[in-house]
This record gives C-alpha cells, structure tokens and sequence, in this order.
C-alpha cells in the first residue's frame, strides 16, 4: 500500500498523467460463515505473482477463451462489485490485478473488464488457481525502476523505494501505511480529526508517509484503534503460534445427495423456495467418533432438512474426511447460522430464520439431534442493534452469530457486523454523519446459554470466533484473516496474520480432534463447503502479543511479519 501512494506522491511533484491502484493483498486461511455470499478467511502471508505486464493494456493470465460478450457486462459487473465474494476478488485480481479497488473509488470497467468479473463470478477459478499464490499486482513500475526486495533483502522492513521519502520518522504508521480505499480513510479521519475534509485527509496521510507525527498520539491511538485499523495491520507470525492446514472442500455441488443451488446459478432467483445454497455448516463429534454435519442447503429435498455424517470416524488431521446423507431432521431449511452443540446426553442449536421481517435470536433443543423443539427467543435484531448505535455503527435487521461453550458457565455469541454500504450502493452513508463506518463484531456473553448479556465490541472483520487455549488465554479467530489473543476476551492484542483456534471450546462450526487438531468447516456459496485445520502449538506465549493494542504501539523492530497490509 505504501509503495502504491508513494509512487503517486513522485508521479503529482513531477506533473505527470499518471494513475496507479491500490488493492489488498490476501492469501486464504480458515473460513468463517455468512448467509448468502462467500466469505473466505485471507491474509496468511502468501507471495504476489511476480508476472508483469509489458504495458497498460496487457492482460496479465489471460485465458484463451473468449471473454463476455454480454451487451450488459458491464452493468451486471457493477452490480456484482458491489459486494463479490474473496474468491472473485482474487479471481479478478489474477487477470485486472485492482479493478474491485478501482470501482469503489469510482472507476467504470469496460468491456473486457466487465467481462472477467462476469468469468470470476461464474467460476472463481477461470483465471487460475485463487490460493494468493497467483494474485497479485505488478512488482514494480518499470517507469519509476521500482523493484521489490527480494525474500532475503526484505528482513520485514519497508521496500528499499521508500527510503528518502520519509522526512522525520520511521515508525509502525509509515511501515503499514494508510487505509486503502477512500471510504476508509475518511472514517479514519472522522475518528481522528472529526473531519472527512480534504486538508484533514491530507494531514492524516503525511503521518503515514512519515512526514509529521499526530499532535495527539493518545487521540491518535483511538481513533486508530475505532476505525479498525491497528486490527488489520497484524503484525506478528501466525507460524509462531501454530499452524493452519487446507483440507479442500469436503462437501460441494457434485456430491450425491446435494440439492442446492449456487448463487451463481441462472436459475437461483426463481427456484423452488425450499431449496438453499451451500452455507454456514456446524459439526457436531458424535459417541462413535464420526461427525454430524448441518448445513444450509442440506435438505434432501425442498423444504426437507437432512443431517450428513461422515463415513468413518475422524480422529487425526490425516484421517479421509467424507460425508454422506444420513436421517431427516425437522428444523426449517431457512435456518440460517445454525450453532449445534451436544453434550452427550441432550442436544442444544441456535440460529437465526432466514425469512422476511423475522430478526430474532433462537434456541431449540433435541434429545437425538433430529427432532428439534422448545423454540425460544433469545434475542432481537433490535436488541443487539442498541449496542451497534452505542458504539458507533448503524442499526441491523439481523441476528447471525458464531456461538462457542468454552465450559458450562461460559459462553460467547460472536453477531456479525458489516460495513455501512453493505447490500447497499457503494458509499451509502445511512446514519447520515459523513462517513462510511468499516466492519466490526459485537459480542454477547453468557453464563447458560440461555440469558445473555453485551460484552464488547471489536471494531475490524466482519465475523468472528472465541475459543481459548490450553493455557488459559482466549482467542478471537476474525475475518480480518487474523488471530488475537487476551486474558480476558476483552483487551485484545495484535493480530497474526492467520487464521488460528484454541482447542478450548465446543465451537458450533468446528471440532477438536484427539490429536489436537481443530477441524474448521467454512463457506464458499458458489463452490462447496471447505475444510481446513488449525492447531495452536506455542504454549509459551510472549508478553508481546498479549499487550492491549489500544494502548499500544509497536516498534519497527516488534514486526514480524514482510511489508504488506490488508486493509
């Protein structure tokens, strides 16, 4: 990010046309779950393709079949950019690497570039794999001689091109750089200066280029801290906690049995209203050792849930994992976000209905984990939505949690919280005070699993999980594509770059197994349901990574991880 708007602050000295983007760079770890879109975990350090184009106009991975020809791509493009998945993000990134980046700052793509978003939206994979290992934006700007450094020069500082442009200071605001997109740096700036003016935004930018230092560093620590970006800058290296394992998709549209619909399928609008697309799974360790799995889009048949289970027992990360349909189970298809726990005797969901003008929080209970009743409601959109104003954000029409029983006494709902303009044209202001607030979680505790009460706020990704590890510190699992740990699920310190889980904690979309492994069931709406695992190592956790990062700022030297940043 940095070395994009430098290039822009040499290009505007010397008067020259020029034009550069800014998009972030991802790689996918373990996913998270959220109704009727794709949200695929990133950020775990992957490296940029190192293929440049010879020109502006050449396309970087271009397929040899034809492109859309559709007479309406471009606006079906626009109306697709308005909230693509991770997947056809990078997708698009591999062949117009920062196009998604350049339409919400106001661009209009033409035709061929419509037309790859129409290909990445019908297929993620049309220009090549979209694991980060493909993606990303040209190394260097052959005008300026720019070069990255390579793996063994780098040594987790800025790029060599910087030095000199920074005129006083060298610190973590230079090192990361300022948010990407314009939406996100005036929220910034509104947090910081109470201000989105273009002298307030201007100022804010010569701090990240080094040229001043905030006149209030205390202000400044909150304002970054509001606006989500000390969350996304992750500084440390999730390989010093642990590790992460892609297991593929365990479930998709081709598995016998499946009657869902992609979204991406020309028949979803209109279809049967029974029917589902692939989403938000929970899995359930049953007696024998095999897992149960439900799912939106399970139904055998419209209006028909069906819970899978695995073909054989899964005990280790290396065991086979497949799943196949087993008994009916009567909770309605448009259960959304179901949360399944069972503690050996009785078993207990929660979820939201996916139906228009039902916002609330339930819970239902089953003795054999097919035949579900006692509905109660626990909470209300409005209820939760009291907490969203009070800390900033707009009210919501939803109620869509991750819930995970650390013991019998303790448990966490993780409710998502999303940008201002989501579902919304790009830069929809609702609450009309001038910006446009960035993502967040809201947290509700509980001391049943049935009274809950406010918790906090975690302001950065739009989903998230608690767990806890074996050696007592809890761990929040975001969709900033980072991990967090804290004494006391509050006081959170910065992120690692991935995507990691205590095996502490019955967590309603994922499993520990006797190895100690956690297997992570996700959701890729227009693919299938993908697996990964994840196991926190390190038992001995430094005093850096628990310091509060809204009071903390670490040092150029504290940073573990190479120049990139994800916001």
């Amino acid at each position: 990010m940095k070395f994009k708007l430098l290039i822009v602050f040499f290009v505007l000295v010397s008067f020259c046309a020029s034009e550069t983007t800014e998009t972030i760079g991802e790689s996918s770890n373990v996913s998270n779950t959220v109704n009727d879109k794709v949200i695929e975990n990133n950020n775990q350090n992957n490296t940029p393709d190192q293929t440049t184009p010879k020109d502006e106009n050449e396309k970087i991975n271009e397929p040899k079949e034809e492109n859309n020809t559709d007479p309406d791509a471009v606006a079906k493009s626009l109306e697709i950019l308005k909230n693509p998945s991770d997947d056809v993000i990078k997708c698009i990134d591999n062949d117009v690497y920062g196009l998604y980046e350049d339409v919400q700052n106001g661009y209009t793509p033409d035709e061929y570039e419509a037309g790859v978003v129409l290909n990445c939206f019908s297929n993620p994979e049309y220009y090549g794999p979209i694991d980060g290992e493909s993606a990303g934006p040209p190394p260097g700007d052959e005008e300026n001689s720019n070069t990255p450094p390579s793996d063994e020069e780098n040594n987790n500082n800025p790029p060599p091109s910087d030095e000199g442009v920074y005129e006083d200071y060298e610190n973590f605001y230079t090192y990361f750089g300022s948010p990407g997109n314009q939406e996100k740096r005036e929220f910034l700036s509104y947090k910081y200066f109470g201000s989105t003016s273009q002298d307030s935004v201007g100022e804010l930018e010569a701090i990240f280029f080094g040229q001043t230092l905030p006149s209030d560093s205390t202000k400044f620590q909150k304002a970054l801290y509001e606006s989500g970006w000390l969350q996304n800058t992750c500084p440390f290296d999730y390989k010093n906690l642990g590790d992460v394992s892609d297991l593929g998709f365990v479930i998709d549209y081709n598995t016998p049995g499946i009657t869902a619909i992609p979204m991406n399928d020309p028949g979803y609008f209109s279809r049967d209203k029974g029917l589902e697309t692939l989403a938000d799974p929970s899995a359930v360790l049953l007696d024998d050792g095999t897992i149960a799995l439900y799912f939106t889009g399970d139904q055998r048949s419209s209006n028909q849930s069906a819970r899978w289970t695995s073909t054989m027992p899964i005990k280790a990360i290396t065991d086979s994992v497949k799943f196949q349909i087993e008994s009916n189970y009567n909770l309605l298809t448009r259960t959304n976000w179901k949360n399944m726990f069972y503690n050996g005797s009785t078993w207990t969901a929660y979820g939201a209905l996916g139906t228009a003008g039902i916002v609330s929080w339930y819970k239902w209970t089953s003795a054999d984990g097919l035949n579900w009743g006692n509905e109660s409601t626990l909470l209300t959109a409005a209820q939760i939505s009291t907490y969203r104003e009070q800390n900033g954000y707009v009210s919501e029409q939803t109620a869509s949690a991750h819930v995970t029983k650390i013991s019998d006494s303790e448990y966490y709902a993780v409710f998502t919280g999303y940008r201002e303009d989501f579902e919304k044209p790009t830069g929809t202001d609702v609450n009309g005070d001038g910006v446009v607030a960035d993502e967040y979680i809201i947290i509700y505790k509980s001391t049943n699993g049935v009274n809950w009460s406010y918790h906090d706020v975690f302001h950065g990704g739009s989903e998230g999980t608690i767990t806890k590890t074996s050696s007592g510190y809890y761990v929040l699992t975001s969709t900033t594509g980072c991990t967090y740990l804290s004494t006391d699920a509050k006081s959170w310190g910065y992120g690692f770059n991935g995507m990691l889980y205590g095996s502490i904690g019955d967590n309603g979309s994922s499993v520990v197994l006797e190895d100690g492994w956690r297997l992570v069931f996700g959701t890729s709406s227009n693919v299938g349901i993908p697996l990964k695992g994840a196991k926190i190592t390190n038992s001995s956790i430094k005093s850096l990574y628990l310091k509060p990062m809204k009071d903390y700022l670490p040092s150029v030297d504290e940073i573990e991880v190479p120049y990139e940043f994800n916001y």
